[in-house]
């Protein structure tokens, strides 16, 4: 079977249907998401996109969309470093700090060099205001999609 070309422009749109057909039926595109996964697994553009994608979404329904997103590619026995990162990232955004510091700690058992997951860790560890998240997004998802646009035809 012949791998198929994914662009970051491809990735942008599966990442967002994705989250439009979870919205409508509850229920995650299986194609989608394996071009999701992929793609925020390799590719660290995609990957800031989906950690702004709340500014689009809303947060509760990100942290829904991701933890679905998780349990699905764990039953495939995919565990990618990336999703738990993100995933904690909204946990703590929403004041589960708890749950927040179990997905961190997955994340780092995964892969402990891995620079997004040593970050948060580390801004978990210092207690940061849960509001600059928000801040960050607000200030940075913009311009993440305009470097999606202009890396659209790129591969990944």
């Amino acid at each position: 079977m012949a791998t198929m070309t994914l662009t970051v422009g491809d990735a942008i749109k599966s990442l967002n249907f994705l989250a439009t057909n979870f919205m409508e039926t509850k229920e995650l595109d299986k194609e989608a998401l394996s071009v999701s996964t992929r793609a925020i697994s390799g590719n660290i553009l995609v990957r800031d996109y989906f950690l702004g994608m709340p500014q689009d979404f809303g947060l509760t329904f990100m942290i829904s969309l991701s933890k679905e997103m998780i349990d699905e590619v764990e039953k495939l026995g995919i565990y990618p470093v990336n999703f738990y990162a993100v995933y904690s990232a909204f946990l703590y955004e929403n004041g589960e700090k708890e749950l927040s510091t179990y997905n961190i700690n997955k994340a780092l058992e995964i892969d402990s060099r891995h620079s997004l997951t040593q970050l948060l860790f580390r801004v978990y560890k210092s207690e940061w205001e849960t509001s600059g998240f928000l801040d960050i997004r607000n200030n940075l998802h913009s311009k993440v999609i305009v470097d999606t646009k202009k890396h659209a035809k790129e591969e990944i």
